[in-house]
């Protein structure tokens, strides 16, 4: 998983994108190896961002009320890639960040849960 922003520094108004991207890695099942892996992502905007209308990536949804971001099952090895559109609300967000974190389903056994979550930061 990687997060990254367009902007690293923005001002009172100015709108930008974060950005989630989750890779799909093998991973253990009860079954064996699980190559199509349902994947639950929660990203929140930081305080003093508030979210622009966007799409979210075809087959998946995103809740900006809670952040979830549901992408369904992805291949072994396959990305996808979810921009926020927000702006700020005021003159800074004072080094804040949008973290996100990938949740594990039951029944399976991720093989590198040190890549799970990621932050980026805007000031």
């Amino acid at each position: 998983m990687a997060t990254t922003t367009s902007e690293p520094r923005v001002k009172a108004g100015q709108d930008f994108q974060f950005r989630v991207t989750v890779t799909a890695e093998s991973v253990t099942g009860d079954s064996g190896v699980v190559t199509d892996i349902p994947v639950d992502v929660m990203a929140t905007l930081p305080s003093g961002a508030t979210m622009l209308p966007f799409e979210p990536p075809k087959g998946t949804t995103y809740d900006p009320a809670t952040g979830r971001w549901m992408i369904g099952s992805l291949a072994d090895g396959k990305s996808v890639t979810l921009k926020l559109k927000v702006i700020t609300t005021r003159a800074t967000v004072g080094d804040a960040g949008l973290t996100a974190t990938v949740h594990t389903p039951a029944g399976v056994t991720d093989l590198d849960p040190g890549d799970n979550s990621a932050t980026t930061t805007v000031s």
